[in-house]
């Protein structure tokens, strides 16, 4: 079974991160959760977080681990 990509970016215009699939497109909102894929074969859960105005990142794992987020950088997510 072939899976589709899913992928999060930082749409300025918007002032908020995207996830892609596809063709399809949404606003993601603070507080939801999705797997952050680092490589092909690992992913960590997380939560989508905003600190201050331009400031974005997601809390990784139980120890709630702060990795902010670079708004010219794409990631590969799953949900």
């Amino acid at each position: 079974m072939n899976h589709q990509r899913k992928y999060l970016w930082y749409y300025k215009d918007y002032g908020c991160w995207i996830k892609v699939e596809g063709d399809y497109a949404r606003a993601m909102n603070p507080g939801e959760s999705f797997n952050l894929r680092l490589d092909k074969e690992l992913s960590v859960p997380c939560h989508l977080k905003l600190a201050e105005q331009q400031l974005w990142y997601v809390e990784i794992g139980l120890n709630q681990v702060k990795l902010n987020l670079r708004m010219n950088e794409v990631y590969e997510i799953e949900n």
